[in-house]
């Protein structure tokens, strides 16, 4: 993920980025992907920060051509440095301001990304941001965003005004020191009670977000300059997004998390009935956020698309699989829902989909019956993978027997991932060109288990884990 500060632009692997999972999206809100005869695409990622997710993407889909842009030559020079050092040839790092976005010579895209961008600029700004996306981004094209949203931002806006003001600048004082400095007194107020905290929810689970970590890293803490400490904080709501948008040819999917597309998981019960009674999706989209009070969305929308829900559930079945993370007698078959109901997983069309993914690849081809009900099917697996159970992958891959190795075998992005993760003792993305982006994330332990693992062996792995986890460095 991307964010705007005067420090540049920070990445993040985001998970939601991947060409697979906004052509499942896509499809899942009726609209078909976009596709090419030769199997190539194209894929920019525009606020690329140090490029950690294109540089993700681009090591598991050797058949996608990559563009990161961002403004901050630093930043710019740190993932043409990775790149390099990955051997990845398939990716491009440009460094460009907003002005000049329009005099790149650049290709039409078949995806897009803007994460964590238009929280931090303004309106006229965004537009542009937008109108270069309208232009670059072919038909049937798609676009992710990834964007601060009201209403569950609102209670953040004062907390880190009064922020700002108490804290304020000192002269020669560095980003970090006076992040640092702000989080310090974060925590006094906090914890020395706060009435503001006690009647705004959303504010107080941040400030736990942010103190949980304990003493923070240099690392946490410009992620706090970046997020708080930035006079650039403009939360919207999903309207002002989509009303802009949609007068440059483009209509909303569907959001990247798998429950947030089925309304039994995500909305109690109760709910159910009046968002059904909403005329546009604009309209359900904004009464979700304000019965979830929202604060962070990750839309996909596409431009100039081709509305056939019966067409794109096909696309599905050729192009998508299941790869189930547990035998079929540990399945769930009840997901609980936002307001404790169960939602089940029965029923005909989740037995074929279950059966078909015990232990191995869901070939969705072979469900004949698919053809006849293909809208339904198409709404049973997204109900699958929200349950958690699932990986979501590309459809043909080759799926190996598990075995116990004397050391993992890595590719050299996850291998440099895991390096990071055991430097900083943190949790880490693994990637996959089975699932075309994203597949699992480990926490720090696990993450230190598999470093460990990969670099010596399994064999003294524990004693090497319990050795780090009892060292200094681990606050």
């Amino acid at each position: 993920m991307s964010v705007t500060h005067d420090s540049g632009f920070f990445s993040n692997n985001d998970p939601f980025q991947s060409p697979l999972l906004m052509g499942f999206m896509a499809a899942l809100g009726g609209y078909l992907p976009p596709s090419s005869s030769s199997g190539t695409f194209n894929y920019c990622d525009l606020g690329c920060g140090d490029g950690l997710s294109l540089l993700a993407l681009a090591s598991v889909c050797p058949s996608g051509s990559f563009f990161g842009i961002e403004k901050d030559e630093n930043l710019v020079g740190q993932a043409k440095g990775l790149a390099e050092q990955l051997q990845l040839e398939n990716v491009r790092f440009i460094c460009s301001e907003l002005p000049a976005l329009s005099t790149l010579s650049l290709p039409s895209f078949h995806f897009m990304a803007i994460t964590n961008v238009l929280g931090h600029v303004d309106d006229e700004a965004m537009k542009g941001l937008l109108a270069f996306a309208t232009e670059q981004i072919q038909d049937q094209g798609l676009l992710y965003l990834q964007y601060l949203s009201l209403p569950g931002q609102a209670s953040l806006v004062p907390l880190w005004q009064l922020l700002q003001k108490l804290i304020g600048n000192r002269d020669a004082e560095s980003d970090t020191e006076r992040s640092t400095r702000a989080l310090k007194l974060l925590t006094q107020i906090a914890k020395r009670g706060l009435g503001f905290l006690n009647n705004n929810i959303e504010a107080a689970k941040t400030i736990r977000r942010y103190l949980s970590a304990g003493k923070p890293t240099s690392l946490q803490s410009e992620q706090f300059l970046r997020e708080v400490l930035s006079q650039d904080f403009y939360p919207r709501y999903f309207d002002d997004i989509s009303d802009e948008l949609g007068a440059n040819g483009f209509d909303f999917a569907g959001r990247c998390q798998f429950a947030q597309n089925d309304l039994e998981i995500t909305v109690p019960p109760a709910q159910i009935p009046t968002i059904r009674q909403m005329e546009g999706i604009k309209e359900r989209e904004l009464l979700k956020d304000f019965i979830q009070n929202t604060s962070i969305r990750y839309d996909v929308f596409v431009k100039n698309g081709q509305s056939n829900p019966e067409l794109a559930s096909l696309w599905v079945r050729a192009n998508c699989s299941l790869i189930s993370r547990q035998p079929k007698s540990s399945i769930q078959r009840v997901i609980a829902g936002a307001a404790g109901q169960r939602v089940p997983l029965q029923g005909t069309v989740f037995n074929t989909l279950i059966d078909t993914a015990d232990e191995s690849l869901a070939d969705f081809e072979s469900i004949e019956a698919w053809k006849n009900e293909p809208v339904r099917y198409l709404r049973a697996t997204n109900r699958l993978l929200a349950s958690g159970q699932y990986f979501l992958c590309r459809s043909g891959v080759d799926i190996e027997t598990p075995f116990m190795a004397d050391t993992p075998v890595l590719a050299p992005f996850n291998r440099w991932q895991l390096q990071q993760a055991f430097d900083t003792l943190s949790e880490t993305r693994l990637v996959s060109d089975k699932t075309s982006g994203v597949a699992i994330t480990l926490d720090r332990v696990e993450s230190l288990v598999l470093y460990l693992a990969a670099n010596g062996g399994w064999e003294n792995c524990c004693e090497g884990v319990m050795e780090v986890l009892c060292s200094p460095r681990v606050s």
